[in-house]
């Protein structure tokens, strides 16, 4: 009983912790924040604010494809703040959940112990969280058997998320959150949101707020993986 108490404890500190790096790491930050259900009042204390910067197509239009894939193949690395991470204290655990998804089955967090895991919080009308679907499709079929990426879609149909993708495969998992259960778990006020779990079920690090590029993505898993 006792250590059910103290295990209970260690759960709930890591979830207020998470919630609390979140909270001072998005004051100010431009991203997308998560719109309430319909008839759902208004949360105090948050404001509208715009999305997350993206490249601008002036620079866009002047980087060459010589260029972008001189720059994705260089051996240049980025350290975690350059990577705009947010980096945890140790032994901060991600709360476990379970959620169905678009492939068919539940997942449940839990199973992935010992594998390198991404957690993403989106939905398709976050035009930062679109973006990234195509690096981690790209970085999940660089590393299929020591990565997991799990997308978690927030509070929308089946049928919005599953007509976004379509019917082709993914390296990543599509997981829904239909009810928002998990998004409220984890302190989740932005989107893209994004957890990096090690193999000892730790959380590294977090990001919120889109990747610039793949690129930056892919150092990112990089440095999960160094752990």
């Amino acid at each position: 009983m006792v250590k059910k108490k103290m295990k209970s404890m260690l759960l709930r500190t890591g979830v207020t912790i998470l919630i609390l790096i979140i909270l001072v790491a998005t004051a100010g930050c431009a991203s997308s924040t998560i719109a309430e259900p319909p008839g759902a009042p208004e949360s105090p204390g948050t404001t509208e604010v715009t999305e997350v910067p993206q490249e601008t197509e002036a620079n866009k239009d002047s980087a060459s494809p010589e260029d972008a894939e001189s720059t994705t193949s260089s051996e240049q690395s980025f350290t975690a703040e350059e990577l705009g991470l947010i980096v945890l204290e140790d032994g901060i655990k991600p709360p476990n959940f379970t959620l169905p998804t678009l492939e068919g089955p539940e997942i449940t967090l839990s199973a992935f112990q010992g594998s390198y895991v991404v957690i993403n919080f989106w939905s398709t009308n976050c035009p930062p969280c679109v973006a990234e679907m195509g690096y981690f499709e790209a970085v999940g079929k660089q590393h299929p058997d020591e990565l997991a990426i799990i997308t978690i879609d927030i509070r929308e149909s089946v049928s919005k998320v599953s007509d976004f993708f379509g019917d082709g495969e993914r390296s990543f998992i599509a997981a829904l959150d239909k009810a928002g259960e998990v998004t409220s778990t984890y302190g989740i006020r932005y989107t893209p949101t994004t957890f990096f779990i090690d193999t000892e079920g730790n959380v590294p690090y977090a990001k919120v707020g889109a990747f610039s590029n793949q690129q930056h993505f892919e150092e990112s898993v990089a440095l999960l993986m160094k752990k």
